[in-house]
């Protein structure tokens, strides 16, 4: 995904392709992701990474205001934690039968259906 990120990235004009290389240099020093290593170095807004990451991923975000920790002991009972450590996502939200979860990103799109 980390080319996908930085296609976008150069052709919304958010990020000088020199300064993506910056990006890829930190990250090759200090490990890590892409959309960490831009935000680490002031690179970008996280409100504009998190649209591009959106975009990239093809995934729809969540507001934090969206997330009840009130919520969280019926979320366990219906993704139970066995199942959120299986995919590393964590359950914020439920509405009906669905199940709205977080993810990183780099995240399988394929485990979703699964």
């Amino acid at each position: 995904m980390a080319s996908k990120l930085s296609s976008i990235l150069v052709k919304l004009g958010l990020i000088p392709i020199r300064k993506l290389d910056q990006a890829f240099q930190n990250q090759v020093i200090h490990g890590g992701t892409l959309d960490s290593a831009l935000l680490e170095l002031g690179l970008i807004r996280e409100k504009d990474l998190i649209r591009v990451l959106v975009e990239a991923s093809g995934l729809p975000s969540i507001q934090p205001s969206e997330i009840v920790p009130e919520n969280i002991r019926e979320l366990v009972s219906v993704f139970p934690q066995k199942l959120a450590l299986r995919y590393q996502v964590i359950p914020v939200t439920r509405v009906g039968s669905k199940v709205g979860v977080l993810v990183n990103a780099e995240f399988d799109k394929n485990k979703i259906d699964e």
